[in-house]
């Protein structure tokens, strides 16, 4: 695996190095990943999207592979594929707020921030208050340009504790200091 994992990084074809390492060691989740990128590099994306999506049926918790499907159908052009599997697993699993989090997090890594805001509403609905969902919306309010709603939020929620709700805090004073 690490000599796959070395071959890609340095741009060398690993694809059958990864694939070696999975018949070794079929359920290492980050060797199928590694598989995932080695053939996305060597042009084989819409059959890595395949097959990650089949994995995610069978392994619908698996949140890495979750993520690399969404970031791998928003490289190939098929954005609105992004977000199926998440979708599907937040369905399967209703009291389990990880999928949708994770939607929420690429969401907002892409500025969607209507979606996010849509998203975040539904999933505290849901759960009861998350602090890391609470930061996305605030966040998304004030990008959407209501910086008062957005203080008022950010001054409920207190300190971050993550250092990407930090980040949103951040940005916020910035931009109430450009206002």
């Amino acid at each position: 695996h690490s000599l796959a994992q070395v071959s890609l990084e340095a741009g060398v074809s690993a694809s059958g190095l990864f694939e070696t390492a999975l018949r070794l060691n079929p359920g290492n989740a980050d060797i199928r990943l590694g598989y995932v990128a080695a053939n996305q590099a060597e042009g084989n994306g819409l059959a890595m999207l395949d097959m990650l999506a089949a994995g995610l049926e069978a392994n619908p918790a698996w949140f890495d592979g979750h993520r690399q499907y969404a970031q791998l159908a928003n490289q190939l052009g098929l954005g609105e594929r992004a977000l199926e599997t998440l979708d599907r697993a937040t369905e399967r699993f209703p009291d389990q707020p990880n999928a949708a989090y994770l939607a929420i997090d690429l969401l907002a890594a892409a500025s969607n921030n209507q979606a996010v805001l849509e998203r975040a509403d539904v999933l505290l609905a849901r759960t009861g208050d998350i602090p890391a969902v609470m930061f996305a919306k605030a966040a998304a309010i004030g990008e959407l340009g209501d910086s008062a709603a957005a203080r008022t939020l950010f001054a409920q929620l207190g300190e971050p504790a993550e250092p990407k709700h930090a980040v949103y805090l951040l940005r916020q004073l910035l931009r109430e200091q450009l206002l």
